[in-house]
């Protein structure tokens, strides 16, 4: 792959730059459209690696850095800065206010983060690396396919990505060259003075490419022949946060309430941020000027090849950075403002039996497809523990409707679980690297693991003759089922321990999970051998509540069984990660 890289730009560079009589418009759009794909796939590389290298790291800072404002801000700024994807930072914080981690306010101030995150992008588009690009990617190439350890050939493959990302805005630059002699073209540039077209124009592109980070990627590219000053720069990327918006409201239909508050925050964020700094747009951006590198030595389009790029890119920075500033202490009201314009239905508030977080929107990403599959393992979890809620209204006089109840929720259950595992299915045609095949398998295990679970509680122990028990309870005068309670307990504490070590990852939950057997056996045998004692004394011992008590007895038993499995798989899997 790297002698073809090495000898791609060459000819093409060559033939688009020569100056003739006619502008080479074949070339010219060959070599722009093959810069893009080139700076768009870069990128992607880029951001595959780090998210690998930093994806569970990132996904734990964005779950517990977010207990103020400004925390939630500093977290999204870094996890779109690192994955290069407010996309992903989006359908991960929806995904956490699904869950009740984060609130709907703390939500809004990750969302102005994670654009200041996507200017990141521009900036390193504005160095003036030119004569390194192939530097980086033979370095990248060497260091992702030569290195025997896995986290540097991740890093590797990141500088690749940064390499080829650098090769296509120098491919799109070259390309673009031959412009600088058409009348036409640079007439139809000076128009971007007028910032309303300007607007539009990146907010039409982005939104067709689906990248903010193309639109500035071509606006640099622009800039570094001098086709394109600060004024006409700014107001296209003004555009470009528009645009960007309509990449998160197409990700929102026909989602779940949060996913559309959440685009509605960033669609309100960014259209006001936009229309608050359209009347002050010059003296703006004679301010950036002021402070940006500047070439007095210079004239005409050099002068503007030189200063513009890095101008450019501050002029991004700052907007995103100031109306992060501005709008940081009225969180709460873009979160009352996205609750108003989009509540949720009356089926949502009903908890739908549908998947929510298992979409195939988050199936383009393994690792957050993971994360999702946490998600709706919380929502299966919190269901069986209701489930298990259940079971001491069995001992009463009048069993029959919880017998129906637990009979409805366990269908539910047995639904919610026969897609969760389609949706699995086709997450395990997908690659995968060790360490997320081993976690794949382990979400498998705890999903089939809580539907048995489900299924034992649903079957078996409906099977057991409650109505009978209950018409012979009056009879013995006797009250044996605090022992029961105890264990049902201990059960649910059990459950809600495993699920938070699979949903946050917590190894000290999964421990405290294991360590309840020997409460769990304690009760068990003193319970079963008074019942057992009782039941000597009665007459009807296959209908008896004592001969009852033992099969429940053991029926409960058998639950924790799968929860210490669920435990110890995930103490294992965790140690396995703290390795890598």
């Amino acid at each position: 792959m790297l002698p073809f890289l090495l000898e791609l730009p060459s000819p093409i560079l060559a033939s688009v730059a020569a100056q003739t009589s006619s502008t080479h418009w074949f070339l010219l759009v060959i070599g722009l459209l093959g810069g893009l794909a080139l700076f768009l796939y870069g990128l992607e590389k880029m951001s595959e690696a780090l998210k690998s290298s930093a994806g569970e790291k990132l996904r734990s800072v964005l779950q517990r850095m977010t207990q103020n404002r400004w925390a939630g801000l500093f977290t999204g700024t870094v996890v779109t800065g690192v994955t290069q994807s407010s996309s992903i930072t989006t359908v991960l914080l929806v995904g956490f206010v699904s869950a009740g981690l984060l609130t709907m306010q703390q939500s809004v101030a990750v969302v102005m983060g994670s654009n200041v995150g996507t200017t990141i992008t521009g900036q390193l588009a504005a160095f003036k690396l030119a004569q390194y690009t192939l530097l980086f990617v033979a370095l990248g190439w060497i260091g992702s396919n030569w290195n025997p350890t896995q986290k540097m050939r991740r890093w590797g493959e990141a500088v690749l990505g940064l390499g080829l990302l650098f090769l296509g805005m120098e491919l799109m630059s070259q390309a673009m060259k031959p412009l600088q002699s058409s009348p036409l073209f640079l007439k139809w540039m000076a128009q971007m003075h007028y910032a309303w077209l300007g607007i539009l124009v990146g907010a039409l592109f982005t939104a067709l490419v689906q990248s903010s980070s193309a639109t500035v990627g071509v606006i640099i590219a622009l800039a570094t022949q001098g086709l394109l000053d600060l004024k006409g720069g700014l107001a296209i990327a003004l555009g470009a946060n528009i645009g960007t918006c309509v990449t998160a409201v197409l990700a929102s239909v026909k989602q779940n309430a949060e996913t559309r508050q959440v685009a509605v925050v960033h669609v309100a964020f960014n259209v006001i941020g936009v229309l608050l700094f359209l009347p002050f747009l010059t003296p703006f951006a004679q301010l950036v000027a002021k402070f940006s590198p500047q070439a007095p030595h210079l004239n005409g389009l050099e002068r503007v090849a030189y200063e513009a790029p890095r101008q450019i890119a501050n002029a991004h920075t700052i907007f995103n950075l100031t109306c992060a500033f501005l709008f940081i202490g009225v969180t709460q009201w873009f979160a009352w403002l996205a609750m108003k314009l989009v509540p949720a239905s009356k089926e949502e508030m009903e908890e739908s039996d549908e998947l929510r977080f298992m979409t195939s929107a988050s199936l383009s990403d393994t690792g957050l497809a993971l994360e999702m599959t946490r998600q709706e393992i919380s929502r299966f979890g919190l269901r069986l523990i209701s489930l298990l809620q259940l079971l001491p209204e069995l001992h009463g006089d009048r069993p029959s409707s919880t017998i129906e109840k637990i009979r409805r929720l366990g269908g539910r259950l047995g639904y919610l679980h026969q897609n969760m595992s389609t949706w699995l299915t086709q997450l395990g045609h997908h690659t995968m690297s060790v360490a997320q095949t081993q976690e794949y398998l382990s979400l498998l295990r705890v999903i089939n693991a809580y539907q048995n679970m489900a299924t034992r509680i649903t079957q078996d122990f409906l099977q057991l003759d409650w109505e009978g028990a209950a018409r012979l309870h009056h009879k013995y005068k006797r009250d044996n089922s605090w022992m029961f309670h105890e264990i049902q307990e201990r059960l649910e504490v059990s459950t809600l321990l495993t699920l938070r070590a699979v949903v946050s990852r917590d190894p000290e939950a999964a421990q405290q999970a294991l360590n309840l057997r020997n409460q769990i056996d304690t009760y068990a045998q003193e319970a079963a051998v008074q019942s057992l004692e009782e039941m000597r004394e009665q007459t009807e011992v296959h209908d008896s509540p004592a001969f009852l008590e033992i099969q429940t007895l053991e029926l409960l038993k058998q639950l924790h069984y799968f929860n210490r499995r669920i435990a110890r798989s995930q103490l294992s899997v965790l140690e396995e990660a703290s390795k890598v």
